[in-house]
Protein backbone atom coordinates (compact mmCIF):
# COMPACT_ATOMS: atom_id res chain seq x y z
CA UNK A 1 0.00 0.00 0.00
CA UNK A 2 1.28 3.48 -0.79
CA UNK A 3 -0.15 4.99 2.46
CA UNK A 4 1.75 4.90 5.78
CA UNK A 5 0.88 6.06 9.29
CA UNK A 6 3.85 6.17 11.67
CA UNK A 7 3.05 7.10 15.25
CA UNK A 8 4.83 7.10 18.61
CA UNK A 9 7.16 9.07 20.87
CA UNK A 10 10.37 7.54 19.50
CA UNK A 11 11.18 10.38 17.12
CA UNK A 12 14.59 8.92 16.25
CA UNK A 13 13.07 5.61 15.12
CA UNK A 14 10.42 7.46 13.11
CA UNK A 15 13.10 9.62 11.47
CA UNK A 16 15.04 6.48 10.51
CA UNK A 17 11.91 4.84 9.05
CA UNK A 18 11.14 8.01 7.07
CA UNK A 19 14.70 8.13 5.71
CA UNK A 20 14.48 4.47 4.73
CA UNK A 21 11.21 5.13 2.89
CA UNK A 22 12.68 8.20 1.18
CA UNK A 23 15.70 6.22 0.00
CA UNK A 24 13.45 3.46 -1.25
CA UNK A 25 11.00 5.52 -3.32
CA UNK A 26 12.68 8.79 -4.30
CA UNK A 27 15.21 9.42 -7.04
CA UNK A 28 17.70 11.96 -5.60
CA UNK A 29 17.90 13.77 -8.95
CA UNK A 30 14.15 14.45 -8.97
CA UNK A 31 13.75 15.20 -5.26
CA UNK A 32 12.55 18.79 -5.70
CA UNK A 33 9.70 17.68 -7.92
CA UNK A 34 8.57 14.50 -6.19
CA UNK A 35 9.09 15.10 -2.45
CA UNK A 36 6.74 17.26 -0.40
CA UNK A 37 6.90 17.73 3.37
CA UNK A 38 3.90 19.57 4.77
CA UNK A 39 2.68 20.43 8.29
CA UNK A 40 -0.17 18.02 8.98
CA UNK A 41 -1.84 20.02 11.73
CA UNK A 42 -3.52 22.53 9.39
CA UNK A 43 -6.61 21.49 7.37
CA UNK A 44 -5.53 23.31 4.21
CA UNK A 45 -2.15 21.54 4.27
CA UNK A 46 -3.87 18.17 4.69
CA UNK A 47 -5.95 18.88 1.56
CA UNK A 48 -2.78 20.05 -0.23
CA UNK A 49 -1.00 16.84 0.78
CA UNK A 50 -3.84 14.66 -0.49
CA UNK A 51 -3.83 16.57 -3.79
CA UNK A 52 -0.04 16.24 -4.10
CA UNK A 53 -0.34 12.48 -3.54
CA UNK A 54 -2.61 12.30 -6.60
CA UNK A 55 -0.21 14.29 -8.81
CA UNK A 56 1.68 12.14 -11.34
CA UNK A 57 5.39 11.58 -10.78
CA UNK A 58 7.69 13.98 -12.59
CA UNK A 59 10.82 12.41 -14.03
CA UNK A 60 12.27 9.28 -12.42
CA UNK A 61 11.52 7.57 -9.12
CA UNK A 62 8.26 7.85 -7.26
CA UNK A 63 6.44 10.59 -5.32
CA UNK A 64 6.48 10.96 -1.51
CA UNK A 65 4.16 13.33 0.34
CA UNK A 66 4.80 13.59 4.09
CA UNK A 67 2.23 15.15 6.43
CA UNK A 68 4.31 15.87 9.54
CA UNK A 69 2.63 15.89 12.99
CA UNK A 70 -0.81 15.20 11.57
CA UNK A 71 -3.80 15.53 13.85
CA UNK A 72 -6.17 13.53 11.64
CA UNK A 73 -6.10 10.69 14.15
CA UNK A 74 -6.57 12.79 17.28
CA UNK A 75 -9.28 15.31 16.36
CA UNK A 76 -12.41 14.78 14.36
CA UNK A 77 -11.73 16.36 10.95
CA UNK A 78 -14.44 18.42 9.28
CA UNK A 79 -16.64 16.73 6.68
CA UNK A 80 -14.73 18.16 3.70
CA UNK A 81 -11.40 16.72 4.86
CA UNK A 82 -12.97 13.37 5.75
CA UNK A 83 -14.62 13.13 2.32
CA UNK A 84 -11.37 14.10 0.57
CA UNK A 85 -9.46 11.56 2.66
CA UNK A 86 -11.91 8.78 1.86
CA UNK A 87 -11.94 9.63 -1.84
CA UNK A 88 -8.15 9.92 -2.11
CA UNK A 89 -6.99 6.93 -0.07
CA UNK A 90 -8.83 4.52 -2.36
CA UNK A 91 -7.18 5.74 -5.56
CA UNK A 92 -3.63 6.84 -4.70
CA UNK A 93 -1.41 5.66 -7.56
CA UNK A 94 1.15 2.94 -6.84
CA UNK A 95 3.93 5.39 -7.74
CA UNK A 96 2.83 7.86 -5.04
CA UNK A 97 3.34 7.42 -1.32
CA UNK A 98 1.46 9.32 1.38
CA UNK A 99 3.15 9.33 4.79
CA UNK A 100 1.49 10.64 7.94
CA UNK A 101 3.43 10.91 11.20
CA UNK A 102 2.30 11.80 14.70
CA UNK A 103 3.68 11.43 18.20
CA UNK A 104 0.24 10.68 19.64
CA UNK A 105 -1.59 7.38 19.59
CA UNK A 106 -4.39 7.34 16.98
CA UNK A 107 -7.91 7.52 18.41
CA UNK A 108 -9.54 4.36 17.11
CA UNK A 109 -13.04 5.82 17.47
CA UNK A 110 -12.53 8.47 14.78
CA UNK A 111 -13.70 7.83 11.22
CA UNK A 112 -10.40 9.21 9.90
CA UNK A 113 -8.42 6.69 11.98
CA UNK A 114 -10.64 3.85 10.78
CA UNK A 115 -10.04 4.92 7.17
CA UNK A 116 -6.29 5.08 7.67
CA UNK A 117 -6.24 1.66 9.34
CA UNK A 118 -8.13 0.29 6.35
CA UNK A 119 -5.84 1.73 3.67
CA UNK A 120 -2.51 2.43 5.38
CA UNK A 121 0.44 0.51 6.74
CA UNK A 122 0.33 1.53 10.42
CA UNK A 123 3.55 1.31 12.46
CA UNK A 124 3.89 1.94 16.17
CA UNK A 125 7.08 3.69 17.27
CA UNK A 126 6.30 3.91 20.97
CA UNK A 127 9.17 3.95 23.41
CA UNK A 128 9.73 0.67 25.21
CA UNK A 129 8.82 1.08 28.90
CA UNK A 130 12.06 1.15 30.96
CA UNK A 131 10.96 -1.79 33.13
CA UNK A 132 10.60 -4.12 30.10
CA UNK A 133 14.28 -5.01 29.97
CA UNK A 134 13.63 -8.10 27.86
CA UNK A 135 12.25 -5.91 25.05
CA UNK A 136 15.14 -3.45 25.42
CA UNK A 137 17.59 -6.37 25.26
CA UNK A 138 15.87 -7.59 22.08
CA UNK A 139 16.18 -4.09 20.63
CA UNK A 140 19.91 -3.99 21.47
CA UNK A 141 20.38 -7.35 19.73
CA UNK A 142 18.36 -6.24 16.68
CA UNK A 143 20.21 -2.94 16.22
CA UNK A 144 23.60 -4.63 16.76
CA UNK A 145 22.69 -7.18 14.10
CA UNK A 146 21.65 -4.38 11.70
CA UNK A 147 25.03 -2.75 12.29
CA UNK A 148 26.73 -6.15 11.83
CA UNK A 149 28.30 -5.94 15.27
CA UNK A 150 28.66 -9.04 17.43
CA UNK A 151 28.26 -8.59 21.19
CA UNK A 152 28.82 -10.95 24.12
CA UNK A 153 25.87 -11.61 26.42
CA UNK A 154 27.47 -9.49 29.16
CA UNK A 155 28.03 -6.65 26.70
CA UNK A 156 24.36 -6.82 25.69
CA UNK A 157 23.29 -6.72 29.34
CA UNK A 158 25.54 -3.74 30.07
CA UNK A 159 24.26 -1.86 27.01
CA UNK A 160 20.68 -2.59 28.04
CA UNK A 161 21.36 -1.11 31.48
CA UNK A 162 23.35 1.83 30.10
CA UNK A 163 21.13 3.14 27.34
CA UNK A 164 17.69 1.93 28.39
CA UNK A 165 14.96 2.74 25.90
CA UNK A 166 16.82 5.65 24.26
CA UNK A 167 17.01 4.50 20.62
CA UNK A 168 19.15 7.42 19.48
CA UNK A 169 21.75 6.76 22.19
CA UNK A 170 21.75 3.03 21.40
CA UNK A 171 22.50 3.71 17.72
CA UNK A 172 25.23 6.19 18.59
CA UNK A 173 26.88 3.90 21.15
CA UNK A 174 26.81 0.91 18.81
CA UNK A 175 28.29 3.04 16.03
CA UNK A 176 31.06 4.14 18.39
CA UNK A 177 31.71 0.53 19.43
CA UNK A 178 31.79 -0.60 15.80
CA UNK A 179 34.40 2.02 14.91
CA UNK A 180 36.44 1.22 18.03
CA UNK A 181 36.29 -2.56 17.51
CA UNK A 182 37.22 -2.32 13.81
CA UNK A 183 37.87 -5.62 12.04
CA UNK A 184 38.31 -7.64 15.22
CA UNK A 185 36.45 -10.94 14.59
CA UNK A 186 35.75 -11.46 18.31
CA UNK A 187 32.44 -10.23 19.74
CA UNK A 188 32.57 -6.91 21.59
CA UNK A 189 32.91 -7.64 25.30
CA UNK A 190 31.62 -5.85 28.39
CA UNK A 191 35.05 -4.27 29.05
CA UNK A 192 34.86 -2.28 25.79
CA UNK A 193 31.26 -1.32 26.54
CA UNK A 194 32.21 -0.16 30.05
CA UNK A 195 35.07 1.95 28.68
CA UNK A 196 33.18 3.62 25.84
CA UNK A 197 29.51 3.78 26.79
Amino acid sequence: MPVYLYWGEDDFAIAQAVTKLQNKVLDPNWLQFNYHQLPGDRPEMTIEGLNQAMTPVFGLGERLVWLVDTNLCQHKPDADILNELERTLQVIPETAHLLLTTTKKPDGRLASTKLLRKYAVVKDFSLIPPWKTDLITAQVKRVAQEKQLKLTLKAIALLTDSVGNNTRQLWNELEKLKIYWGDNPQPVDETAVAELV
